[in-house]
């Protein structure tokens, strides 16, 4: 039986998007990130149940235009974790208390919008778009080093990059699209990704 432990004091609407929450579980606190329109909101619970609450507001390089906030999610390795969030046309990497940007990406292609992300083990980021292609970043396993490892553009991969998913080993990234597809990738070399697998998933009305 599940009991109620207790309640999670979250600053903002967690309704405010769907997936709206990203949980990060460490030793003595847990930290909840929720996404508003212009704004991260960051819960951080100790074990006496006291709360701490931040909120990261993203601006464009002048400061001065409010980004709107797609998506934000812990991204969990062997010796760090980081919070990353994406915005319209940028991804920012942030340390995982919210307290400081490490790193911030802006897309090239005019037309694409981060919309999903995922971490793999080996301090890896992925991060779909909105036409298609996927991004890897590499993460240092100390101090504020992020770089872009490979940009992945493949034909089979229709409309937007709508999830992402990987495997207990990180063996494999499932990658679905606005078309219906699901396309399983061999992740055995990262800079030479080969296709696994490719389905195709359809919603039928009866």
């Amino acid at each position: 039986m599940y009991e109620k432990a207790y309640s999670i004091p979250l600053k903002g609407s967690i309704s405010a998007k769907s997936n709206n929450l990203s949980i990060l579980a460490q030793d003595s606190m847990n930290s909840y990130a929720v996404v508003g329109s212009f704004a991260i909101h960051l819960t951080i619970m100790k074990e006496n149940n006291s709360s701490k609450e931040l909120s990261i507001r993203v601006s464009s390089e002048d400061k001065k235009i409010p980004l709107n906030l797609i998506d934000a999610k812990f991204c969990i390795f062997k010796e760090r974790a980081i919070l990353v969030a994406l915005s319209n046309k940028n991804i920012f990497f942030y340390n995982e208390d919210g307290s400081s940007l490490i790193y911030s990406y802006l897309l090239k292609d005019d037309t694409a919008n981060p919309c999903a992300v995922i971490s793999l083990n080996q301090n890896m980021v992925v991060v779909g778009t909105s036409v298609g292609f996927f991004l890897f970043f590499e993460v240092s396993s100390k101090g504020d080093k992020i770089s872009l490892l490979t940009e992945i553009k493949e034909k089979s991969i229709q409309g937007s990059v709508t999830c992402l998913a990987t495997d207990k080993k990180d063996s494999i990234i499932c990658v679905g699209d606005s078309a219906g597809n699901c396309i399983i990738f061999d992740c055995q070399e990262i800079q030479n990704l080969k296709i696994a697998n490719i389905s195709r998933f359809s919603l039928s009305q009866k």
